[in-house]
């Protein structure tokens, strides 16, 4: 038995709708909640991390591969007191710019220095 287009068109809109809609419901705050993780302990490195950390004891230009220099020109006045309050801003939000690695007993740790 064949559908007509206007039948699968019709299937098909509900579909979409409904996957829209479950996509785009809303959620409570607390089911998205990243926990932090106490800062009184040690703070060991990710895989990730690790193998970056492993890679510039090897080779101390090797990090120079994930720096990604760029530079703006800005043009009229620039208001260096909201611009440093957006990079302290910045900086405050997220802790990968705080953070920096160091070695103990050979082994790496990271540490995420304060946002003040």
């Amino acid at each position: 038995m064949t559908e007509s287009l206007d039948e699968r068109q019709r299937l098909m809109q509900a579909i979409l709708l409904n996957r829209t809609r479950r996509a785009t419901r809303t959620r409570d705050a607390d089911d998205d909640a990243i926990v932090a993780r106490p800062r009184d302990a040690e703070l060991p490195l990710s895989l990730a991390q690790r193998r970056l950390w492993f890679l510039c004891q090897l080779d101390a230009t090797a990090s120079a591969a994930y720096h990604m220099p760029v530079s703006l020109r800005l043009e009229g006045e620039l208001d260096v007191a909201v611009l440093r309050t957006a990079l302290d801003a910045l900086v405050a939000r997220h802790e990968s710019l705080r953070t920096r690695f160091l070695a103990r007993d050979g082994e790496p740790e990271q540490v995420i220095d304060p946002a003040d």
